[in-house]
């Protein structure tokens, strides 16, 4: 099974969500992420758990990179997206926090492991 994590922008920020404590990896940051449902390709995902999980409207902007998953899929699929429209709304059974930080403070958030990796070697601000 793969995964998808989506790196959202508005105006100059990035949207990061801190794992809620009762998820296998608790308090970890990493972007709206989650898992493909059958017969779903990664862009269909990715706006779906950024709808679901964030309560957004975004526009896919490109794929940036697959990595192997440090979590429970194979495969993470690593999407840029601009903000549309909506308020963070997060759902709280998969989030604790939330928040928008410049490119610079991600890195110093306790990020899960495939993200850190995304953000060190393959993201570029945009």
């Amino acid at each position: 099974m793969d995964g998808v994590s989506v790196v959202i922008k508005k105006n100059s920020m990035y949207l990061m969500i801190q794992q809620a404590k009762t998820k296998q990896f608790p308090l970890k940051w990493l972007a709206v992420s989650g898992t493909l449902k059958k017969g779903e390709t990664p862009e269909e995902a990715a706006v779906r758990e950024v709808r679901e999980e964030a309560g957004l409207n975004i526009k896919l902007i490109k794929k940036v990179k697959v990595l192997k998953s440090d979590y429970k899929t194979e495969n993470m699929h690593f999407f840029i997206a601009e903000w549309k429209s909506g308020e963070v709304t997060p759902d709280s059974k998969e989030v604790n926090s939330f928040g928008w930080f410049s490119a610079e403070e991600i890195l110093g958030l306790d990020l899960m492991g495939a993200t850190r990796q995304f953000f060190e070697k393959h993201f570029k601000p945009f």
